[in-house]
């Protein structure tokens, strides 16, 4: 005796109904990552309108403290969480007739509290730099 004739044949019934069991679990299996997919895509969407808000909050304050500029240039911005809070990091060059330096100057924005390397000074800056921004 073969193998083939030790097993008896399967009926059609039964290897549809296999079929239909593996397709079921296989579209169970697509439906959960479409939705962890979805979840994951809604959290990085709020994720980005948060660093939107605080982008545009740390722009503010940069012109609240410097009010007389003719013009912002703003540089590379980022957003750095800090647990559940962010910061912002960033470069601003402000045009006004008394600018203190030449070129970019660093901010950083952290909890409503803005940095100003022209204003708060650059040993003042630094330790807030690298204790956020880097």
């Amino acid at each position: 005796m073969t193998s083939a004739e030790a097993l008896p044949p399967r009926p059609a019934a039964h290897r549809a109904a296999l079929l239909g069991l593996g397709a079921g679990a296989l579209a169970v299996l697509v439906g959960a990552l479409a939705l962890i997919l979805a979840d994951a895509r809604t959290g990085l969407q709020h994720d980005a309108g948060e660093a939107a808000i605080d982008v545009a909050a740390a722009k503010a304050a940069v012109q609240v403290r410097a009010p007389e500029a003719d013009r912002y240039a703003w540089g590379k911005i980022r957003t750095v969480w800090l647990d559940s809070d962010a910061a912002v990091c960033g470069l601003v060059d402000i045009d006004e007739a008394d600018d203190a330096l030449a070129g970019p100057e660093r901010f950083v924005y952290v909890d409503g509290e803005l940095s100003l390397e022209s204003r708060d000074g650059t040993d003042a800056l630094d330790g807030k730099w690298k204790d956020v921004c880097e």
